[in-house]
C-alpha cells in the first residue's frame, strides 16, 4: 500500500488541530439525539424467550441469537463450563475506503453511534454493517457508502480479509474486513471526515474514541509492503524503539524463525489443545438464570445479558430495541516485546476460546475478562512495568452494537528479561514481519489486531 509512512508522519497541525476535530465531533454530537434505555428482557419488541430453551431470538429469524453451550476443554485450569454465547453466523461488512491526496493516504472514518458505546460517539470505519443491516431486513435506509464494497468496479481493492471477532462471547463469528481506494472526488456526507494515520494514531491516545472496528480493519494493512520505512531507520539512533519497531517488519537472515517454523509451531498447538462446544437451552445453563428481565450467572461472577431500548437519529433506523452483553469488570489484553536481534519480538500466546474458529488464536501475551483477580503469569510484567518501558497503555472500547459499554485495558510494554528458552509451549516469540504475514490468513484475534493499529512506529519523532 502506497504513501503509508507519509499518512503515519502526517498528524494534527495548525491547520487542522486537535481542537478542530473535537469541535466537529461535538458539533455533530450536539445536531444529534441519542438515548439509551436499560430494559428487561421480557419488553424486548421484534425479539421473544424462546418458551422451552429461553434462548433469544429475533421474530424475523435474521440478525443474531443468544443460546446456551456447554464447554469442555484441555486450555487453561477450568475444563468445564456453561455460558450464554451470541451466534450470528453472517458476514458483516467492516470497510473503509481510502484516498491518496497531496502525496499522503487518508482514510474516511465516521462518527457513528452504538447503544453500547462509552460517549455514545466513536470513530468507525466508513462502513460498519451486519448482513443482516445492510440487506435492509430492518426496513431501514441502506448504509452510506455501501456500493463501494457491494461493486468492486468502483475502487480499487486494497484489503479483503475475514477476521474474527470476540471468541469469548461470539460462536465462530467473522467480519469481511476491506479497504478501497478510490481516486475521484466523492461527496461527504454529514458525520465524515478523511483522517490520516498519524491522526489516528494520535487519536487512539484518547480513551475509548477509536472504535473497535476501526481498529480491526486498521490493523490488517501490511505495513511491510512501503519499503520508504527502511529510509527512515539512518534518522533513528540504533538503540531507539522507531529503530527496533521498524527493523522488525522486514525479514533477513538473522531472525530467530522461519515462516515454516511458526506454521509448525501453529500446529502443534491446534493439536495440544482442544474446546468442545455442544448447544444447550439457556434453561438448563448451569448457573446462570434471568432473573428480573436479566440474564445472569447466580454467582454474579460473569458477564451478564441485558435488554436495551434505542434512540438515534442519525441511524437507519431511528429507534429500536435489543439484547447486549454487560462485563462487569474493566479487561485486559498486552503484549510484551523483547529486543532480540536488533528487532523488536512479541510475545505471542496460542489461545483456545469457546467460539474459537479453529482450536486455537494466536492472541496478546495476556488477555482476560478482569484482570484484578487474573492469575495469568505474565499479568504482573505490565503490573509492574516502569514508565519509561511502556509503549501504548490506554482503556478501549469493545463493538458497542453488541456490548453494552464494555472496555478493556491494553497495553504494549518492553521487557528484555524473558528469555526464548524459558516461555511456555503455547507462546512463541514473533516479529511483526511474521505477524503481519499470518494476521492476512486469520491467525490473530481482535484482541492481538487491536494491539497492532496501536503502534506508533515513528515513537521517536
Amino acid at each position: 500500500m502506497e504513501k503509508i509512512v507519509n499518512s503515519l508522519l502526517k498528524g494534527f497541525t495548525e491547520n487542522y488541530s486537535e481542537s478542530d476535530f473535537f469541535k466537529w465531533l461535538k458539533d455533530y454530537r450536539d445536531r444529534n439525539n441519542f438515548e439509551i434505555k436499560i430494559i428487561s428482557l421480557e419488553t424486548l419488541d421484534n425479539w421473544f424467550i424462546e418458551p422451552r430453551t429461553n434462548n433469544i431470538k429475533h421474530t424475523s429469524g435474521k440478525f443474531y441469537t443468544i443460546e446456551g453451550i456447554n464447554i469442555e476443554t484441555n486450555f487453561g485450569k477450568v475444563s468445564a463450563w456453561d455460558q450464554p454465547i451470541i451466534i450470528q453466523p453472517e458476514i458483516g461488512i467492516l470497510g473503509i475506503i481510502t484516498k491518496i491526496k497531496d502525496n499522503v493516504r487518508y482514510f474516511l472514518m465516521q462518527a457513528k453511534m452504538e447503544p453500547g458505546n462509552i460517549d455514545e460517539l466513536q470513530i468507525s470505519p466508513t462502513l460498519q454493517a451486519t448482513k443482516s443491516n445492510f440487506t435492509q431486513q430492518h426496513k431501514g435506509k441502506p448504509p452510506l457508502y455501501l456500493d463501494y464494497f457491494t461493486n468492486k468496479n468502483i475502487g480499487k481493492v486494497l484489503i479483503d480479509q475475514h477476521q474474527t471477532e470476540q471468541a469469548g462471547r461470539f460462536y465462530k463469528k467473522r467480519n469481511r474486513n476491506i479497504i478501497i481506494e478510490i481516486t475521484d472526488n466523492i461527496e461527504i456526507f454529514d458525520g465524515f471526515l478523511w483522517l490520516t494515520l498519524g491522526q489516528i494514531n494520535t487519536l487512539l491516545n484518547y480513551d475509548n474514541l477509536i472504535n473497535m472496528d476501526s481498529r480491526s480493519v486498521l490493523s490488517c494493512i501490511s505495513y511491510n509492503t512501503d519499503t520508504d520505512f527502511l529510509k527512515y531507520l539512518p534518522n533513528f539512533d540504533n538503540n531507539s524503539n522507531s529503530y527496533f519497531l521498524i527493523n522488525s517488519l522486514f525479514q533477513d537472515k538473522n531472525d530467530i524463525n522461519s515462516i515454516d517454523s511458526v506454521i509448525s509451531w501453529v500446529n502443534d498447538q491446534k493439536n495440544n489443545y482442544y474446546t468442545n462446544v455442544s448447544f444447550k437451552g439457556i434453561s438448563i445453563l448451569n448457573n446462570w438464570n434471568i432473573n428480573n428481565g436479566v440474564l445472569q450467572d447466580i454467582n454474579n461472577k460473569y458477564f451478564e445479558v441485558i435488554g436495551v431500548k434505542v434512540n438515534a437519529s442519525n441511524r437507519e433506523v431511528s429507534n429500536w430495541t435489543q439484547p447486549m452483553i454487560a462485563d462487569r469488570k474493566i479487561g485486559f489484553s498486552g503484549f510484551i516485546l523483547t529486543k532480540i536481534n536488533n528487532k523488536f519480538y512479541f510475545l505471542v500466546q496460542a489461545k483456545s476460546e469457546p467460539g474459537s474458529i479453529d482450536s486455537v488464536d494466536l492472541a496478546p501475551t495476556v488477555t482476560c475478562s478482569d484482570y484484578i483477580s487474573s492469575n495469568n503469569e505474565f499479568l504482573e510484567n505490565f503490573l509492574k512495568c516502569k514508565k519509561e518501558n511502556i509503549l501504548f497503555d490506554k482503556n478501549l472500547s469493545e463493538e458497542g452494537g453488541r456490548f453494552y459499554k464494555l472496555q478493556n485495558r491494553y497495553m504494549i510494554i518492553i521487557d528484555n528479561s524473558i528469555r526464548v528458552n524459558d516461555i511456555p509451549k503455547n507462546y512463541m516469540f514473533l516479529n511483526l514481519h511474521e505477524i503481519l504475514f499470518f494476521a492476512k490468513f486469520s491467525y490473530f484475534n481482535i484482541e492481538a489486531r487491536t494491539l497492532l493499529s496501536c503502534i506508533n512506529y515513528f515513537t521517536s519523532i
